[in-house]
C-alpha cells in the first residue's frame, strides 16, 4: 500500500516536472517572439578613470537613455540592478584617445583664429587712424601751398614797390620754412607707417594662410562621419568606447540600449538607430518613425496576442519562482535510485 503511494508521487512528482519544462519552453519561446517582454537587468562594469566621468553621472545617463525607449513603449525594458550579469563597461582606448586629439587640435585652431581675428581688427584701427592722418597731413599741405602761392604773390608786389615789408615776407618765409619742415617729418613717419603696416599686412596673411591650412588638415583628418562605433552591444554588456559631451553620451547609450532591444539599424539620417552619428539632434534626442518602426516589428508589443502572451507569461514566472527552489528536492524523490523509501 504504501509503495503504491510512494509510486503515485513519484508519477506527480513527474508530471510536476512535465508541466515545469512545458512552462519553461513556452517561457524561451515567448521571449523569443517577444524578445522585449522582460526587462533587461543591468549594472555598471569597468568604468576608465581616464574618462572623468562620475559614476553617477553615467547611472543618470544610462536612466534617460532607457526613459526614451520606455517612453514610447509605455513598458518597463530596463532594470538597473547592482551585480547584474549584463554590464555597462566605459573603455578607453584609442577611439577616446582620437577624440582627445580633436578636442586638443581644437582649441589649438579657436586659439589661432582668435589670434587671426584680433589682428585684423588691429591692421584694420591702424589703417583707418593712417587713412585719418593722412587726410589731415594733405590738408596741411594744402595750406602750406596756399600760404607759400600768397607768400610768392606778396614778394612779387613787394619787387614792383606796389607796398609790403620786408620784415613781414622774411617772418612769413621763415614760418613756412619751418612749416614745410614740419609736413617732412610727418610726411617721413606717414611712409614710415604705411610701410610697417604693409609688412604686417603681409605677415598677417602669411598667418591666414597657415591657419587655413591648418583648418584644411583638420578637416581631411577629423571631418569624415562618425560611425555608430562609439559603443557596442553583445555578449551580454554594452561597451561604450568614446564621446564627446554629455549629450553624445545619451545618443550613445539610447542607440546601443536599442540594440540590446534586438533593434536593428534604420534608413533615416536623423534617427537614433541609424548607423552613422552625424544629422541626428543631441540636444533633443527623440525616436523617428523609423525607430518606432523598427522597435514595434522587434518587440511585436502592438500584437493581438501580446497582452494574453504576456499575461500568461507573468504567471508562468511565478510559478517557475517558486518551485525552481524545490527542483533538487524533488529529483531526490522522483529518482528511484535515489530515494531512501523505494529501495524497500
Amino acid at each position: 500500500m504504501i509503495k503504491k503511494i510512494l509510486v503515485f508521487f513519484v508519477r506527480l512528482i513527474y508530471s510536476i516536472f512535465f508541466i515545469l519544462i512545458l512552462i519553461l519552453v513556452f517561457q524561451k519561446i515567448s521571449l523569443q517572439y517577444y524578445p522585449c517582454m522582460e526587462p533587461i537587468k543591468y549594472s555598471l562594469g569597468k568604468i576608465d578613470r581616464r574618462f572623468n566621468l562620475p559614476k553617477q553621472d553615467l547611472i543618470k545617463a544610462l536612466k534617460n537613455g532607457e526613459k526614451v525607449w520606455e517612453d514610447y513603449s509605455h513598458r518597463n525594458l530596463f532594470d538597473y540592478v547592482d551585480d547584474s550579469k549584463f554590464k555597462v563597461n566605459l573603455i578607453y582606448d584609442g577611439r577616446q584617445q582620437r577624440l582627445d586629439n580633436i578636442r586638443s587640435d581644437n582649441e589649438t585652431i579657436s586659439f589661432n583664429k582668435d589670434i587671426i581675428s584680433r589682428g585684423l581688427t588691429n591692421l584694420n584701427n591702424r589703417k583707418n587712424n593712417l587713412e585719418e592722418r593722412g587726410e589731415i597731413f594733405q590738408k596741411m599741405l594744402d595750406r602750406y601751398y596756399v600760404d607759400m602761392e600768397n607768400l610768392n604773390h606778396d614778394t612779387e608786389l613787394f619787387n614792383k614797390g606796389l607796398g609790403g615789408s620786408i620784415d613781414d615776407l622774411t617772418q612769413r618765409q621763415e614760418e613756412l620754412n619751418n612749416y614745410f619742415i614740419k609736413l617732412k617729418m610727418e610726411e617721413n613717419i606717414i611712409n614710415k607707417l604705411t610701410a610697417t603696416l604693409q609688412y604686417d599686412l603681409q605677415e598677417y596673411n602669411k598667418k591666414v594662410s597657415n591657419f587655413n591650412n591648418q583648418v584644411e588638415v583638420f578637416n581631411q583628418k577629423y571631418g569624415e562621419k562618425m560611425r555608430f562605433d562609439q559603443g557596442m552591444e553583445g555578449g551580454g554588456k554594452i561597451d561604450l568606447f568614446y564621446f564627446e559631451n554629455n549629450d553624445d553620451l545619451n545618443m550613445v547609450i539610447i542607440h546601443e540600449m536599442g540594440h540590446a532591444l534586438g533593434l536593428n539599424h534604420v534608413q533615416d539620417p536623423k534617427s537614433v538607430m541609424y548607423f552613422l552619428l552625424k544629422e541626428q539632434d543631441k540636444k533633443n534626442i527623440h525616436l523617428t518613425d523609423d525607430d518606432k518602426k523598427e522597435f514595434d516589428k522587434t518587440c511585436h508589443f502592438k500584437s493581438s496576442y501580446f497582452e494574453i502572451v504576456n499575461s500568461i507569461y507573468n504567471k508562468s514566472l511565478y510559478i517557475t519562482k517558486y518551485i525552481t527552489p524545490y527542483l533538487d528536492l524533488l529529483k531526490l524523490y522522483a529518482d528511484p535510485n535515489l530515494s531512501p523509501w523505494l529501495r524497500k
